[in-house]
Order: C-alpha cells, then structure tokens, then sequence
C-alpha cells in the first residue's frame, strides 16, 4: 500500500546515464550523512512515527538503533556507487523483519515505513546533485529498484518470524521473567523486554496467581486476558507469573479478576528494578487473597502484605499473643470487631451482640494474657498482626488440608 509521500518515478528528472565522474556527488552526499548520521536517523524515524503511528507501540531508542544499522549500511556502502544491496545487507533487512514481527508492527506498516524511509532518501540526494549531471534518473531507479527489494527481503523475514512466534514468543516471556526475578538489569534483559514490545525504562505491574488448576491451563487462559497488552507470562513452580505495560494495577486486575485462585497484582514501578519489585509486591498479595474473593491489590493492603511475608521472622516476638488467640478465639473476635468499631466498646458490643461490659471485659481479658494494650498504638498494631496476619493464615492452611 503506498503511503502519502511515498517515491514514485513519475515527475522525477531522468537523463541519460551519468558520467562516472559524478558519482563523487553522491559520495559526498553520503559523507555528509555519515557525519550527521545520529541526528539524520532520529529524524527520519520521527517522520516515520508520525506518518505511520503504528510505530509509536516501539520505542523511539529501540527504533533509532535498528534504523542507524540499516542506514549505516545504506550510505556507507550500497549508495556510493549505486550498487544493489548484498547478501548481507538483504540478510539484515529480513532480520528487520523478523524483530517488527515479534513487536507486533504489522506488515503493512512495516512496508509503509520503508516507502517514507526512501522517500526521505530521495529527497537528500535531490538536494545535492544537479539535474545536468545527469545522475538523478539513475539515482530514481536504483531507489526503486532497491526498495522493491527490501520490501521482499522484510516480508520475508516478517512471516518468518510469524511462524515462530507463538512459540519464540513464549520462550522470551519465560527468559525475561526469569531474568527480573532473578535481578538481572543489563543490557540483554532491556534488548528482551524490547523483544517483547516492552519499553524496559517504563512502568511495569506484575501479578501472581497461586492456583489449584494445572499450571499450563491458567498459563493459557492468563495470555488470553492480557493479549492486548505488552507482556511476558510463565509458569513459576505451581505458580502463574505475569509481568505487563500500559495498564495500572486496577486495570490488570480487572482483566485477571474472573480467573480461579488467589491472585495478587503489585504496584506500577518503573524500570527493570521496578517490574522485580512489582513482582514481589503482588506475590506478597498473592498470599493475603481468599480462592474466589477476587485479586488482591498489593497498595490497598500493602501492610499486611509486608507483615504476612515477614511471618517468620516476627514468629518468636508473636508466638504468646498467637497462643493466646488460638485459645481463646472470642477474645481474637473481639480485637477485630473493636478494630473495625471506632476503637468504641458500645460499638463494639453491637457487632459482637453482646453486653458493653462483656465486651469491655473481653478487651481487658486481652491485655492480661497476652501482654498488649488494645488501647495504645503498639499493643493494638500488635494484636491486629496475631489476628488478621498470623492467625488468618493458619486458618486458610487448615482449609487447604485434606479432612
């Protein structure tokens, strides 16, 4: 499909063939170029992105760096003397296609870009050769002759790339999860992401979800509710792994909201760095949720998250408030209904259908044997821990057990 802009023959000067001296304009052309190459890339790639926004889903670095390549080769070389492209610039240009592919750029686009590319080409050359030298209707073929053949060369490396991405695709997604999980932040973990259709500088959100399903069948039903955005999913022991851009966590919620299990999402952070800590963030959610309570969003209860996953390390300093609310689970109700009534006791008594004084009675009962003062700031942190934390867990492990 041509797009606006694009080189066309008609119009252009054409001559008869050029004195070979003549070249020498197209070599300092491409001098000229060569000096301002970084400069010339970006700009041709801005137009590219304008022109045709099915671009703007890669980013402008990502984007910059195929093209400087590509146009290396071009005014370096193939340009000079108005050669045909090589086997290796054709081998580089389908492997052009092969990435776009990968990153979800249609082929349309794709071939759409070329044509812009050329035409910006054109343009340069126009400007430094003289319609006597006799050079601009040779320069015209060898442009369109040279992008019939790198269109080929790119379709061809784009349906390559489609025959194996289904499952290329879901080998990069386990690499790049793995890699975040195990910290890594260099260079080929960015060149991954990237891979992927992911700007690694970015936000990302991660999400957990622990599963009594088969792995494999959530790993499915997970890469269809997330088809629409950059991701990279896999299977992490019994566990399902996602890691996404261009949503919030709200948003990755609700996509993965209606799936079994207990599913954690973790905050939007930036970078690399950020995708690890989000992941642990949703992992630490993960545990908090109830099968079928729907997922459970690490900033709404990023306390007990924190606290569920320091469980063991907080086990010595709770294990007597703990023992105490196991043996006494009135006394455990009562510290979670006068946390949720306005620390109030009439309040309190009311959600326990019981007597204010019993309630009062309770609270007082709470503080001798396990040492903490519902009434201060540290004894209530405490006694919400043992209850909601350390208790809440024992209990969903016990539902979990085979009767």
């Amino acid at each position: 499909m041509a797009r606006q802009g694009v080189l066309e023959p008609v119009g252009l000067a054409a001559g008869p063939g050029p004195a070979r001296g003549h070249l020498s304009l197209v070599s300092d052309a491409c001098d000229d170029v060569i000096e301002h190459l970084d400069d010339r890339v970006a700009s041709w790639v801005t137009q590219v992105r304008k022109d045709i926004p099915e671009y703007l889903s890669i980013s402008f670095e990502n984007h910059v760096s195929t093209n400087r390549d590509l146009h290396l080769r071009l005014w370096g070389g193939q340009l000079r003397m108005l050669e045909r492209p090589s086997a290796a610039d054709l081998s580089a240009t389908r492997a052009v296609g092969r990435l776009r592919a990968s990153q979800g750029v249609p082929l349309e686009a794709l071939i759409g870009a070329y044509q812009v590319t050329h035409k910006e080409i054109w343009d340069v050359l126009r400007t430094r050769v003289p319609p006597t030298s006799g050079l601009l209707g040779e320069i015209t073929t060898f442009l369109l002759s040279r992008l019939q053949l790198v269109i080929e060369a790119v379709s061809i490396g784009y349906r390559a790339g489609q025959s194996i991405q289904g499952t290329t695709t879901l080998s990069l997604q386990r690499r790049l999860v793995g890699a975040m999980l195990g910290g890594a932040t260099g260079t080929d973990v960015a060149e991954l992401s990237e891979d992927l259709g992911m700007v690694p500088t970015e936000d990302f959100v991660g999400a957990w979800l622990h599963t009594d399903v088969a792995p494999e069948r959530m790993l499915s039903a997970v890469l269809r509710s997330v088809r629409d955005l950059p991701a990279a999913v896999c299977v992490v022991g019994p566990d399902v792994v996602v890691v996404v851009q261009r949503a919030s966590a709200s948003q990755l919620g609700a996509q993965l909201d209606l799936l079994p299990g207990r599913i954690g999402i973790g905050l939007a952070r930036p970078g690399l760095v950020g995708a690890r800590t989000s992941l642990g963030d949703a992992k630490r959610a993960a545990e908090l949720a109830e099968p079928g309570a729907g997922v459970q969003l690490f900033e709404d209860n990023w306390m007990w998250a924190c606290v569920h996953a320091e469980k063991e390390r907080l086990a010595p300093v709770l294990a007597h408030p703990a023992l105490v609310a196991r043996e006494h689970p009135d006394l455990a109700e009562t510290v979670r209904a006068f946390s949720n009534s306005g620390f109030s006791i009439s309040r309190t008594a009311q959600k326990l259908n019981v007597h204010p004084n019993t309630a009062a009675y309770r609270i007082d009962r709470w503080k001798k044997l396990s040492g903490l003062d519902l009434r201060s700031g540290r004894g209530l942190a405490a006694s919400l821990i043992v209850v909601d934390t350390v208790i809440a867990s024992e209990s969903r492990l016990a539902n979990t057990l085979p009767s």
